[in-house]
């Protein structure tokens, strides 16, 4: 018989078999639907039962229970007729709409177990850069300045140069030229905060200050002055020769609210800040910080062998940084310490108090102390403090170096083999990640806009223009998946 055949005659056969048992239900339940078992015989029921027995007519005692049979008697019927045909006639398999959280998991069980998929993500917009002079001399045109800024931000809607009254001419000595500088540009930071709080979010989210020398101070004191306040931040943080005091409690605030990793470039040789910050007593950030933060957040750029305090040399050097995509210091940054009035001892007793690789910090029976490097050179000379925390910098850059991971190999296709083999530290802040797989992750460079491919040990793999990345980024996820699969 076929299906629609089965179906009529399921259908007549339940109806005229329900029938004798649905006129003998009806009528007594009419009488006694407590005899019948359709009601219970609790006390609350019997004024129900009466009225039913008043008035045998009601749709409640004709109909009630013979529908009810009727209806399990199709039941019965449809179930066998699903068994002979495959399926339920009253209980399809989809009765109601799949939730967001049933079709993701439904999705996954029709591919094959833990195949991750790739994440992609959005461009970002152009950003807007604001630049802080720092004092005048005989000197107030920073052109050339704002050229290199501008080869470094080539997409940025704007790159302003952020004057300040700034004193001209060195006036009668240095330091009193020094203190109206650091007074006028505390006043300064303060407005800078109030124009930085007053613009629109979307735009503070794009803006990137940076500061050379007092104006790094300025940077800093604005920056920390919102995040105390509202919590504000934004997109980048870059110092040059920062003349700040390098234990400022500013500065953690100022880099907590760079979104971006913040940058100070420093120079522990640059006469200018080592002549100025004697006179506070305190070594200058821009001469190296001595208290270490985490290189993701905070990253600092040498300038070796110069004593230039100029904001060009410094920006010539983050952008030549940007273009070798190589941002690791290939020396060893000792931050620059203070020892007025304290020449370095010609005689007297040397005892070493700690070492590392060859390297060595050193106390004097005067209470003096130095570093020496691994060919015995002095690079640092001062007080105990200072110099330990100069040590200890070193330390942590020794550490760093001996644990450098080596990178992954036999994963990229055989014609791109790894182009560099150390990790790109330092480097987060100019790089968008596009793409992330596995933790390997397809970046483009904010300034020069080529790609690169990084290993799950941020070691650079791969590098080049957009096309010729992504596709290798696609034949990597392909690789990667077939691995996973195994």
């Amino acid at each position: 018989m076929d299906r629609p055949g089965f179906l009529w005659a399921s259908g007549t056969a339940a109806v005229f078999a329900a029938l004798p048992i649905v006129s003998e239900h009806s009528a007594l339940a009419a009488i006694d639907p407590v005899k019948c078992g359709t009601l219970a015989p609790t006390p609350d029921l019997m004024p129900f039962r009466a009225a039913d027995a008043d008035f045998p007519g009601t749709l409640k005692g004709r109909f009630g229970p013979s529908l009810l049979h009727f209806c399990l008697f199709w039941i019965l019927w449809s179930l066998l007729e699903g068994i002979l045909f495959g399926e339920v006639l009253f209980f399809p398999q989809n009765l109601h709409a799949e939730t967001p959280t049933e079709i993701q998991t439904n999705a996954r069980q029709m591919q094959p177990a833990d195949v991750s998929e790739p994440v992609w993500f959005e461009e970002e917009a152009p950003p807007i850069v604001w630049f802080v002079h720092g004092m005048l001399f005989m000197r107030d045109d920073f052109e050339r300045e704002l050229a290199v800024l501008r080869r470094i931000f080539p997409n940025a809607d704007a790159v302003t140069l952020k004057a300040w009254d700034a004193p001209h001419g060195p006036g009668r000595t240095l330091e009193a030229h020094w203190d109206r500088s650091v007074g006028r540009g505390e006043r300064f930071a303060r407005e800078l905060a109030e124009e930085i709080a007053a613009m629109p979010a979307a735009d503070r989210k794009r803006l990137v200050l940076v500061g050379h020398s007092l104006g790094g101070r300025i940077a800093v004191r604005a920056l920390a002055r919102n995040f105390r306040r509202e919590k504000l931040t934004i997109r980048q943080l870059i110092l040059a020769g920062a003349a700040i005091h390098f234990d400022d409690s500013d500065i953690r605030e100022a880099v907590a609210a760079s979104e971006l990793t913040a940058y100070s470039m420093v120079n522990p040789a640059d006469v200018m800040l080592r002549a100025y910050l004697v006179a506070e007593g305190q070594s200058a950030l821009g001469t190296g910080c001595l208290y270490p933060m985490p290189p993701t957040e905070f990253y600092e750029i040498s300038l070796f062998h110069s004593v230039d305090h100029f904001a060009h040399v410094y920006f010539e050097r983050l952008h030549e940084c940007i273009l070798k995509d190589d941002f690791s210091n290939r020396e060893i940054l000792v931050p620059h310490v203070l020892a007025v009035g304290h020449p370095h001892p010609m005689t007297g007793h040397w005892t070493t108090l700690d070492e590392l690789l060859g390297w060595k910090f050193q106390k004097h029976s005067s209470g003096m102390c130095r570093i020496l490097n691994e060919e015995n050179e002095r690079k640092a000379f001062g007080f105990q403090d200072q110099t330990h925390f100069a040590f200890l910098r070193v330390r942590q850059q020794l550490v760093d170096r001996a644990m450098m991971p080596e990178p992954v190999r036999e994963l990229l296709p055989a014609d791109l083999p790894p182009i560099l083999n150390f990790q790109s530290l330092g480097s987060d802040g100019w790089w968008l990640t596009v793409g992330n797989f596995q933790d390997w992750r397809l970046q483009k460079n904010r300034s020069t806009f080529q790609y690169r491919i990084l290993d799950p040990h941020a070691c650079r793999r791969a590098a080049g223009n957009g096309p010729e990345m992504k596709r290798t980024f696609e034949e990597l996820i392909h690789t990667l998946r077939q691995k996973e699969l195994e």
